[in-house]
């Protein structure tokens, strides 16, 4: 239970981060020009934060790409099957409808966090183990910088 608990905080957080700037630009990206900014300025702040040498980002940044899509679709997934579970709650669907929606909403959040599991090996082979764990260090700094700078704007 404790871990059903942890995967579903940590989608929350992904869920939050993504709802506020989704890839289609809407949200707090007014237009696709902020979208791209937005991207340009998390490459340069992990680029950075790794300190990749042109070698290791020429060979870094499309393998990361693809693990983003993934991580999206996975994503998309965890938010179509949350759906499902809330709409059956509001239905009254049966207690065993209920269980399956919730077995498949909390396998596709444990399905959503092993994308990072899956390319952490992969990026192993590209740059130093130093390297990989300041990424996923950087990305979550990241992510906190973003949450405090659109709290800031919410409160001026």
């Amino acid at each position: 239970m404790r871990k059903a608990i942890e995967l579903i905080t940590a989608f929350w957080a992904v869920f939050l981060v993504v709802s506020l700037c989704p890839a289609s630009a809407e949200g707090c990206c007014e237009d696709r020009d902020s979208h791209d900014r937005m991207k340009a300025e998390r490459v340069a702040y992990l680029t950075s934060a790794m300190e990749l040498t042109p070698a290791e980002a020429e060979k870094f940044w499309p393998v990361y790409n693809e693990m983003e899509r993934e991580r999206k679709e996975a994503f998309r997934r965890v938010i179509t099957a949350y759906k499902a579970l809330d709409e059956a709650l509001k239905s009254n669907k049966t207690e065993k409808e209920i269980s399956s929606l919730l077995d498949k909403y909390v396998s596709e959040i444990k399905d959503s966090r092993n994308v990072e599991a899956k390319y952490a090996p992969i990026f192993r082979k590209i740059i130093s183990v130093e390297k990989v764990a300041r990424l996923f260090v950087g990305e979550e700094e990241y992510r906190r910088m973003q949450i405090n700078r659109w709290g800031d704007k919410g409160h001026n």
